[in-house]
């Protein structure tokens, strides 16, 4: 399947296979009955996405999800 990413930092690539990562999103994604559906994996400090929550929520501080639309829902 090429509609899961899965992005570590250098920080986390000792820790995280991401090959691993990806094959269980696919799994996932089969089991749901979704397998059309992409996804993307970040794995990141708690800085980096305490920033993106900032920007797009406008949120203080870190959070365990971040989810972002492809695109816009159906009227």
């Amino acid at each position: 399947m090429d509609n899961v990413i899965v992005q570590v930092d250098d920080s986390y690539a000792a820790e995280v296979d991401a090959a691993d990562l990806a094959r269980a999103v696919e799994a996932t994604l089969i089991a749901e009955g979704r397998p059309d559906y992409e996804v993307t994996v970040v794995v990141t400090s708690d800085e980096a996405v305490a920033e993106l929550n900032r920007q797009y929520r406008g949120v203080v501080g870190p959070t365990d999800v971040l989810s972002f639309a492809a695109q816009e829902p159906a009227p």
